[in-house]
């Protein structure tokens, strides 16, 4: 992301190239200035968006009950390990959306009916949160981060259990461009489960637009590069990534012959509850 914005802020100062030698030096100072200016204001809004939409959100005031539990450090990225009271059913690989920490991330609602019986991993990107920020926040970094986790994930957890990938809002993205490389690793995934998620980014609000832009965030061409069941649950009412995303990536997937299934839920992106019909699918998994 950062790479683009100093791209961008360079372009009106390459657009002066082909002006003559004579005009450059008749106005240098004061193109030099505009320069400096339209530089300096792209530095200033990219810490400004990274202050922004890095920052965690304040943890919810409800307690996880574990067996046991340890936070750490890993590569830059920070982890919660949870290890589930009852017997191990499956093990799921966690990624947080944007101002979700790992703690909260338990706490949410789609996670209610795996806590008792499902061994967890959750990791929080460099860049966002409590994760180290000296990195440039782009596609390639997540993929990055998602691989070295996947190490962790593999000696930490179960590997004779259910696998299960699950992602949140941008989690969701970050997920499915993990899969296409869990196979060189030894990892056998059994479905991902996408909470609120994009597809192309089409339908999402402007400063998420801008975000999935800058970072080269698309599900879409992940679709096609591995074939592991999906389960969609999306917020009826959801205006931040609008519900139109989980059916266009519905459609895709029946496209392909990949197997995907769609379930709705009341409330909106960061607001939602799970109903008992869903609880009762997502048991079975």
């Amino acid at each position: 992301m950062l790479e683009k914005a100093f791209l961008f802020s360079s372009l009106p100062f390459v657009y002066l190239l082909p002006i003559s030698h004579r005009s450059i030096n008749k106005h240098r100072n004061t193109a030099l200035k505009i320069h400096i200016l339209l530089v300096l204001t792209f530095v200033f809004v990219y810490f400004a968006v990274r202050n922004i939409w890095g920052v965690n959100y304040k943890d919810l005031p409800k307690q996880i009950q574990s067996k046991f539990s340890k936070e750490f450090i890993f590569k830059g990225c920070k982890l919660l390990y949870h290890e589930p009271i009852r017997k191990k059913k499956r093990r799921i690989l966690l990624f947080p959306g944007l101002g979700i920490s790992v703690r909260r991330m338990l706490q949410e609602p789609c996670m209610e009916v795996f806590l008792d019986d499902s061994e967890i991993l959750c990791f929080q990107l460099r860049g966002l949160g409590e994760s180290d920020w000296n990195v440039d926040l782009c596609s390639k970094s997540m993929l990055d981060d998602s691989i070295n986790i996947m190490s962790v994930f593999q000696s930490m957890t179960d590997n004779s259990t259910n696998t299960i990938f699950m992602g949140y809002s941008l989690g969701c993205f970050v997920s499915m461009q993990s899969l296409s490389y869990v196979t060189p690793l030894g990892i056998k995934c059994d479905n991902v489960i996408l909470v609120n998620g994009m597809c192309s980014g089409t339908k999402m609000v402007s400063h998420f637009k801008l975000f999935a832009t800058l970072l080269g965030v698309n599900i879409k061409p992940h679709l096609h590069n591995s074939s592991v069941p999906i389960t969609i649950i999306h917020a009826k009412d959801d205006i931040t990534i609008q519900l139109s995303e989980a059916l266009e990536m519905k459609q895709e997937c029946d496209s392909i012959g990949r197997s995907c299934t769609l379930l709705t839920c009341d409330g909106n992106h960061g607001n939602y509850t799970i109903s008992n019909k869903i609880k009762s699918y997502l048991r079975h998994l």
